[in-house]
Formats: structure tokens, C-alpha cells, sequence
């Protein structure tokens, strides 16, 4: 459970081999042995930040490179089917299964857009090669929009990299939020205005 970042007591029963890991997980925390619950009804734990960062760099030495991808595709699967996407592509890339996370993105891409959920994708997106992330629509897509506010350049090359992969696989919705964005760069942060004016 160190791999996670919150630790849900479903997903936590369905990881580790202890009887009952609610009971074990509020036993340390009312031992205040770095654990906080997350909600009022013990549902979901977390560690505190400097112990896990202890726990999750202890992981290697236990378990091997397959195994350690085994658990986050585990966690990255339950995250879909609970409905929570965002941890699931974090999961999902860190196991560095590039189409099921391209899959999720394309099954969420509104809905990722309209929370802005790109910016917390960044830490995991930046550790990703370029060379794997424009082989992929919405992994470029995703990679542009975290870019935005912090590398415009790199942004727009993501996005034109989007544009071409979507319009390749005839993705006309990721195609259409990627022209969007490539419209409102040109418009708000290069002003290249004839580029965008091309582009509609």
C-alpha cells in the first residue's frame, strides 16, 4: 500500500494479506503512528508525506520491477472502476502501460478538461520520454495541457503533436478540444493570430 497515495480499506483488502485492514489501519492511527484517516468513516487512510516517501523508497528492496507494475495496474484498475480516473492514470502510466492510460484519457477527456486535472498530471506526465508520449493522441494532449502555463513552447509542440496522432486515428473529439487550445495559444500567448485564424 505504499505505492498509493491514499489508501481506499477496498483496495487496501483486495492489496495486502492482513485479516482486517480497517481495523489495522485505525489502530495505527489512534496510535498515532503516521496515519490520518481521510474521511469521517475510516473508509480511506493516508501516511503522513515523510513516512511514506520512507515506505514507498523501501519498496524495491521487496518487490521486483514486474511486481511492483503488477500493483499498479491492481490499483490503477480499481481507481477506474470506482470512479476516480485521475488516480487511475496516475497508476496507470506509472506502470507505464501507455494505451490503457490513453484509453481512460480518451474515455475522460471532457470531463478532464473541465476539472483541470492536467495540472496535477505533471510530476508523472514530465518523467515520460517525448518520444513515447507523441506516439500517443491524449498522452500528447495531456502533455500540452500540463505545459500550458509552464512551458508554452513545449505546450504547443505537444499540441500540434495531438493534432496530427487524432486526425491519424480520426479522434474527432480530441481533435476538436486539441484545435481549441492551439486557437486560444495563438491567440493569448504567442499572438500569432494568422496561425489560429488558420486553424478555424
Amino acid at each position: 500500500v505504499s505505492l498509493l497515495e491514499s489508501i481506499p480499506v477496498p483496495l487496501a483488502e483486495m492489496l495486502v494479506d492482513i485479516s482486517n485492514p480497517c481495523e489495522f489501519l485505525h489502530g495505527l492511527h489512534r496510535q498515532n503512528s503516521f496515519v490520518r484517516p481521510l474521511d469521517d468513516l475510516g473508509h480511506e487512510y493516508a501516511f503522513h508525506p515523510l513516512f511514506h516517501h520512507a515506505l514507498r523508497s523501501q519498496v524495491p528492496g521487496y518487490l521486483c520491477p514486474d511486481e511492483i507494475r503488477d500493483v499498479h495496474l491492481r490499483c490503477g484498475t480499481w481507481f477506474r472502476q470506482n470512479g476516480r480516473p485521475v488516480e487511475a492514470l496516475h497508476h496507470f502510466l506509472a506502470a507505464e502501460d501507455y494505451l490503457l492510460a490513453e484509453h481512460l484519457l480518451k474515455e475522460i477527456g471532457l470531463e478532464f478538461q473541465a476539472h483541470l486535472a492536467t495540472r496535477a498530471l505533471n510530476p508523472v506526465i514530465s518523467r515520460i520520454s517525448v518520444e513515447i508520449i507523441q506516439k500517443y493522441g491524449w498522452l500528447a494532449y495531456c502533455g500540452g495541457m500540463t505545459k500550458l502555463e509552464i512551458d508554452p513552447p513545449a505546450a504547443l509542440s505537444f499540441l500540434e503533436c495531438a493534432r496530427e496522432r487524432f486526425s491519424l486515428d480520426g479522434d474527432e473529439l480530441g481533435e476538436l478540444l486539441t484545435l481549441v487550445n492551439l486557437i486560444a495559444y495563438h491567440v493569448v500567448v504567442d499572438g500569432l493570430l494568422h496561425l489560429g485564424a488558420e486553424l478555424i
